[in-house]
């Protein structure tokens, strides 16, 4: 087992306050409005809206102008509604270029996370290697909560966050970002792990419930589940069985398992895709 995981300074410090929120100006882009009272919920007070126009061939200095006009016009009103639900808004200026760029260059210097949905009908949409959503969770060290649409109305009260770990050192700040979740929600904290070939469950187990413990002894509400099998579909089914609202993982295992790559896809992806 590699590396100690323990709640460290750097744990317990995290803080979710601020989001950078790109949108498309589309109607499915749009959605992302009605969890403006989730966003609350987890802590955020203030949000960024960035608006990329994608770089194409032939387009007009002057073309651009009205278009970055227009876009500002449009983007005023998605910050006047963000504002009526209590919510600080800062509109950031048009950007022109590859908008998964553009999105982690801005979250970096601004926000604690990005909040977007996870495909749309502009720059949103769904390509041959995946979404912008997909693009930026593989570029930008920011946290990304990305909401997927809801066939029944959205949920005003998150009820269970869960953190899918890798039990290495470089994993903490999954837990951190999921630790942060859970406290500033009040909701329950689920530790996952999908154990590895060579791993002993009752090992990990026994792990995961000695920091378990420790978060209980201040105050948070935690459960621990372990699993054996193909990584993106556990994590999947250990959501779906525990009506999981959000989930936390980090991106080191994509690194260092070569199985955990799926056709050419991180396990990362193929959540944001099936959750």
């Amino acid at each position: 087992m590699r590396g100690a995981f323990a709640l460290s300074a750097r744990v317990r410090q995290v803080k979710i306050d601020t989001a950078l929120v790109p949108v498309d100006l589309s109607e499915y882009s749009l959605r992302v409005l009605k969890y403006a009272p989730l966003l609350k919920q987890i802590g955020v007070f203030k949000v960024y809206l960035l608006h990329v126009i994608e770089a194409a061939a032939g387009i007009t200095f002057a073309t651009l102008a009205t278009l970055k006009e227009e876009v500002r016009s449009a983007l005023e009103e998605t910050g006047r509604e963000l504002r009526r639900q209590g919510l600080e808004v800062e509109i950031l200026d048009v950007r022109q270029g590859h908008p998964a760029e553009e999105i982690a260059r801005e979250a970096r210097e601004r926000a604690s996370i990005i909040a977007m949905m996870s495909r749309g009908r502009g720059f949103f949409r769904m390509k041959l290697l995946g979404s912008v959503a997909e693009e930026v969770l593989n570029m930008c060290a920011r946290p990304t909560l990305v909401f997927r649409e809801e066939r029944k109305q959205a949920r005003r009260q998150l009820n269970t966050v869960m953190a899918a770990l890798a039990l290495d050192s470089i994993d903490e700040m999954t837990l951190s970002y999921a630790l942060a979740l859970a406290r500033s929600t009040g909701c329950r904290l689920l530790l996952t792990h999908v154990l590895r070939g060579g791993e002993s469950g009752m090992a990990i187990t026994r792990r995961l419930e000695g920091l378990a413990e420790e978060l209980k002894a201040e105050g948070v509400s935690v459960d621990v589940i372990t699993s054996v099998g193909r990584i993106c579909k556990e994590i999947l089914e250990i959501a779906e069985h525990t009506n999981a609202d959000m989930i936390v993982l980090g991106d080191n295992e994509c690194a260092e398992r070569p199985e955990a790559r799926l056709r050419g896809r991180s396990v990362i992806d193929c959540v944001v895709r099936r959750f």
